[in-house]
C-alpha cells in the first residue's frame, strides 16, 4: 500500500493498494485527524481520539456495490468494535437529488447519528458526492470517509473535497466543499467494473495528462496507440480497455497515484476554486452540458467527458493557443475509445446549456483549454461563433 498525503485545510491520506479494503478498521484507527498514528480518526470533525467511538458510523452505498462488498465492511468493522448503521440507495447520477438527499438525512436523524459520528461512502463518484454532501450539511458537518469503488472515483471524485446534488437546472449547482478525513482505494474492487467503467475513469487520467503531466498522456497513449501492435487486433471495446489498464498493475498505480497526486497539488493552490482549480475542469464545461442535455441516460460521466474534451481541444486550437499538430495528436488518442454515439444534439442547446455552468462569471463562460500538451489556459468570453464551431465539428466527426 502507498498513501499520498492531500494538504488541504484539512489534511487526509489518500490510501492505494490492492486488498486494503479488509483492513479498513486498522487504517482508521492509524489515520486520526491528528496524522497517522495520532489515533482513531472519526470522532467527526471534533478531534476526540476514542477507539471505537460511541457514536454510530453510517455507510452509504448503492444496490449494486452493496451486494459485493457492503457484508465485508460491515462486519470488518462491526468486530472492531464500530457502532455501524447502513442506508443503500439505487444507484446512477439521478440519486443526486433534493428528494433522495431529504431521505438520507431522515435516515441520519433517525439512527442517532451525531456531530461526531463518521459517514462512510461506500460506491463510486455519485455515491461519493450525494453522502459527502449529506455529512457536510448534517448538524452543520459531520466527519466522512470516501471509499471509492470505481476507477472514476479513485483517481478524481473521492478526492478534493467538492461534494454535492444536482438540480434539475444543472448538474452539482447544489454542494459544498467538505474534505474526507480519509479515502481508501482498493485496486482490487476495480475487477467488478464493467469496461464502460473503466473507459469513464480512464478519461478523467486523460485530463490530468492534457492539463498538467504530459508524461500520463504519453503513458496511456503508448498503451492503447500499441495495442493492434501488440496482436489484439480491431478496434478497442470497453472489456479490451479494461483488460490492459486492470491487466497492468504497475500501470494501474501508477496512473492513480499521479492523478491523486495532480489533484492533491492544484487543490492545495486553490482550494475554493477560485482561480487554478478551474483547469481541472477541462472537457466539463461541454460534459455536463452534454450529460444535462441527454438527461444522464446515454453516457457515463467519463464517456460525456471524453466528449467534451473533443469540443475543448478543438475549441483551443480555434482560439489560437493550440497547435494542429498536437489537436491531431490529442484527438487520434481520444478518438479510439469506445463510447456511445453522440445522437441527436443540438449545438445551440448545447450552448445555452453551458451558460448556466458555474464557471460562469460575469455573464461569460470561463472556458479550460490547452495552450499545448500538459498545460491549462483559462480563457474568459471565447467568441460564441467559436464554440459553436467546435460542438459542430465534434459531433460531426
Amino acid at each position: 500500500m502507498e498513501k499520498v498525503r492531500i494538504r488541504a485545510s484539512r489534511q487526509y491520506d489518500v490510501c492505494i493498494g490492492r486488498g486494503i479494503l479488509g483492513g479498513l478498521p486498522g487504517l482508521l484507527t492509524e489515520s486520526g485527524p491528528g496524522g497517522p498514528g495520532r489515533g482513531r480518526l472519526g470522532s467527526g470533525l471534533n478531534g476526540k481520539l476514542e477507539h471505537p467511538s460511541p457514536d454510530p458510523l453510517l455507510v452509504v452505498s448503492d444496490r449494486a456495490v452493496a451486494r459485493l462488498y457492503l457484508g465485508g465492511v460491515e462486519a470488518g468493522l462491526a468486530k472492531a468494535g464500530y457502532s455501524v448503521r447502513t442506508a443503500v440507495f439505487q444507484g446512477g447520477e439521478r440519486l443526486k437529488n433534493e428528494r433522495s438527499l431529504s431521505s438520507l438525512l431522515r435516515i441520519m436523524a433517525r439512527e442517532g447519528l451525531t456531530r461526531d459520528s463518521i459517514v462512510l461512502a461506500l460506491g463510486g463518484g455519485v455515491v461519493g458526492d450525494f453522502a459527502g454532501f449529506a455529512a457536510s450539511i448534517f448538524m452543520r458537518g459531520c466527519g466522512f470517509v470516501q471509499v471509492p469503488t470505481t476507477l472514476l472515483a479513485q483517481v478524481d471524485s473521492s478526492v478534493g473535497g467538492k461534494v454535492g446534488i444536482n438540480l434539475q437546472q444543472g448538474k452539482n449547482l447544489v454542494g459544498s466543499f467538505h474534505h474526507p478525513l480519509l479515502v481508501v482505494c482498493d485496486t482490487g474492487t476495480l475487477a467488478t467494473l464493467p469496461g464502460r467503467e473503466v473507459v469513464s475513469g480512464l478519461a478523467e487520467v486523460i485530463k490530468y495528462g492534457l492539463i498538467q503531466d504530459r508524461v500520463v498522456f504519453e503513458r496511456i497513449e503508448e498503451t492503447f496507440h500499441g495495442w493492434n501492435l501488440k496482436g489484439k487486433g480491431g478496434r478497442l471495446t470497453p472489456a479490451s480497455v479494461k483488460e490492459a489498464v486492470l491487466g497492468d498493475e504497475d500501470l494501474l498505480r501508477f496512473l492513480i497515484r499521479r492523478s491523486v497526486e495532480i489533484k492533491g497539488e492544484v487543490v492545495s493552490a486553490d482550494e475554493r476554486e477560485r482561480s487554478l482549480r478551474m483547469v481541472l475542469n477541462f472537457g466539463h464545461t461541454f460534459g455536463h452540458a452534454i450529460e444535462q442535455i441527454t438527461r444522464y441516460l446515454r453516457f457515463l460521466h467519463g464517456e460525456a467527458v471524453i466528449v467534451g474534451m473533443k469540443m475543448a481541444v478543438g475549441l483551443s486550437r480555434l482560439a489560437g493557443l493550440l497547435a494542429p499538430s498536437d489537436e491531431t495528436r490529442i484527438l487520434a488518442l481520444l478518438d479510439i475509445f469506445p463510447i456511445p454515439p453522440a445522437g441527436r444534439i443540438d449545438a445551440e442547446a448545447l450552448y445555452v446549456q453551458m451558460g448556466r455552468d458555474k464557471k460562469m462569471k460575469g455573464g461569460a463562460i470561463h472556458f479550460v483549454l490547452l495552450d499545448g500538451i500538459g498545460k491549462a489556459a483559462i480563457v474568459p468570453g471565447v467568441e460564441k461563433g467559436k464554440v459553436i464551431e467546435s460542438i459542430t465539428n465534434t459531433l460531426a466527426r
